[in-house]
């Protein structure tokens, strides 16, 4: 397999030509899914980390009255599964599913953690970036805990906005969720997160055209 395509965090500080020994070592294999199809789904067994090569996919779980949380939106270079694997957990306790046509890399966990036969020395530094990819996703689950801990949706949706802009650098943005995809993932309804948008903008703090988002009065935005 070829790495000439294949850029993430995971892989960082590994050369080509290792990159390329190491995947074979890894037994690593590549798959595409058109938009809407599950790439894992809750409850199947698992033993791969995910790489997304190309698109967008979103992790989800449904709650215990069947509703859909947005846990995450995965873009190229991202990982997924990694957390449960590592953590020795054998089913999967969320979906993953291609928000816009995929291409997955899927690596063996047990071969990523073991020194193999071929005793590559790269196995040292995808275990290092796998722990830092660990730690991020740390950071990410505490910033949405933040988000969802908010007294009211503005406060909620403000620090989605404002964080998305800091990700992006610039007060005009693009957010990677319709406004479904927005409710499930900030665990609101869909009609009050429209409602509450329109009410915003009315208010002079944001300005918005289907995904894409402009921030008007951010000293306002931010006391919210």
């Amino acid at each position: 397999m070829s790495s000439l395509n294949i850029k993430s965090p995971l892989f960082e500080g590994i050369e080509d030509d290792d990159l390329d020994a190491m995947l074979s070592c890894l037994n690593a294999k590549a798959a595409s899914f058109p938009r809407g199809d599950n790439i894992v789904c809750a409850g199947d067994e698992i033993s791969n980390i995910g790489v997304v090569l190309f698109g967008e996919v979103n992790v989800s779980k449904d709650d215990a009255f069947g509703r859909r949380q947005i846990i995450a939106n995965l873009k190229a270079g991202d990982t997924f599964s990694e957390v449960f694997v590592c953590a020795g957990i054998n089913e999967s306790p969320v979906t993953v599913t291609a928000a816009t046509n995929a291409d997955i890399l899927f690596i063996d966990y047990a071969f990523s953690i073991k020194r193999c036969t071929k005793s590559c020395i790269f196995h040292t530094k995808l275990i290092e970036n796998m722990l830092s990819l660990l730690a991020q996703k740390n950071i990410a689950l505490s910033a949405k805990i933040d988000y969802l801990s908010t007294k009211s949706l503005r406060s909620r949706i403000a620090a989605y906005l404002l964080d998305e802009s800091k990700k992006q650098t610039s007060d005009l943005f693009y957010i990677p969720f319709n406004r479904n995809g927005l409710a499930d993932y900030l665990g609101a309804d869909r009609s009050a997160i429209s409602r509450e948008l329109s009410r915003m903008r009315d208010d002079g703090l944001i300005e918005y055209w289907k995904n894409s988002f402009k921030i008007i009065d951010r000293k306002a935005l931010q006391k919210v």
